[in-house]
């Protein structure tokens, strides 16, 4: 996706994630709660759960350092 973000100095980031919930159809599904976790030592998801709004929509960070 255009949207991804490669991080190449991980010594210090903190990059913004987008995360979308949607139905089929592609409507977005509000008030969806999401956990996400990474599964390296690359860094860690803050916070690690969001809630969609009401389009669908919820937003976190890779951070590192």
């Amino acid at each position: 996706p255009a949207d991804v973000v490669v991080v190449g100095d991980t010594s210090n980031y903190n990059t913004p994630l987008f995360v979308t919930a949607a139905a089929v159809g592609n409507a977005g599904l509000p008030n969806v709660p999401i956990d996400l976790s990474i599964l390296t030592s690359f860094g860690t998801i803050s916070p690690s759960t969001c809630t969609t709004d009401a389009n669908g929509n919820c937003h976190v960070f890779l951070v590192g350092g």
